[in-house]
């Protein structure tokens, strides 16, 4: 059972019923959520790894939490954007080593289904935007973790310097959405056109103009 899972069990939950706007609007979220495609899950399980010569150690695996293992095998690579096994095993395994507090606590099968559900969600198209998409994963964790220290800090400089680390990270990631959305759009530019003035006899030009000696104008 999850941490998640006893704390809410833990709490008893209202005795008073949702007023009619809030069933309404959770009526709709039912709707929304039923809409979206389910997320990529996995569960962690840890065994113990003998090697001749050598003492048991425990090693980490991770796997479907249902039967189908090629279903889950399909959508696992699917969801880092390839066909190629070991480039989605080498992507998540870098994750859960990123994801980690220290590497003696490897992250909980919430954290990295949290990891997965931003990787998924992407829906990366090949193994750059894969790539690219974990990377943004850690950039958030790492903004995150400055944020609070900063939030935490009791002295000045310590807060100063977590803020900044902070913002540096925060710029990271946006360079990285906007980097995404590039490499989606494959180079094309888009020309907005805002204001078009058309007088009397006048025709419409929308595109690039030339004027003087080598204009013609």
């Amino acid at each position: 059972m999850s941490t998640q899972k006893k704390v809410r069990d833990s709490v008893p939950a209202p005795s008073q019923a949702p007023e009619s706007r809030e069933v309404q609007a959770i009526e709709e979220a039912k709707g929304r959520v039923r809409a979206r495609s389910p997320r990529l899950q996995m569960k962690a399980s840890t065994e113990a790894k003998r090697e001749p010569g050598r003492s048991a150690t425990m090693a980490r695996t991770l796997g479907p939490g249902h039967s189908d293992l090629k279903g889950f095998t399909d959508r696992f690579v699917d969801a880092f954007g390839t066909t190629s096994q070991a480039f989605a095993e080498t992507e998540i395994n870098r994750l859960m080593r990123g994801l980690g507090a220290h590497w003696t606590k490897p992250p909980t099968d919430q954290e990295i289904n949290a990891a997965l559900a931003v990787v998924d969600g992407i829906r990366p198209e090949n193994e750059v935007e894969a790539l690219l998409a974990a990377q943004m994963v850690m950039t958030h964790v790492l903004t995150m973790q400055a944020m609070s220290r900063a939030h935490w800090a009791e002295e000045v400089e310590q807060q100063q310097i977590a803020s900044s680390v902070a913002i540096k990270f925060g710029r990271l990631f946006t360079l990285q959405v906007e980097a995404l959305a590039k490499l989606r759009r494959r180079g094309e530019q888009t020309v907005r056109v805002e204001h078009v003035h058309v007088h009397p006899g006048g025709q419409a030009i929308v595109g690039a103009v030339n004027t003087g000696r080598d204009g013609g104008g």
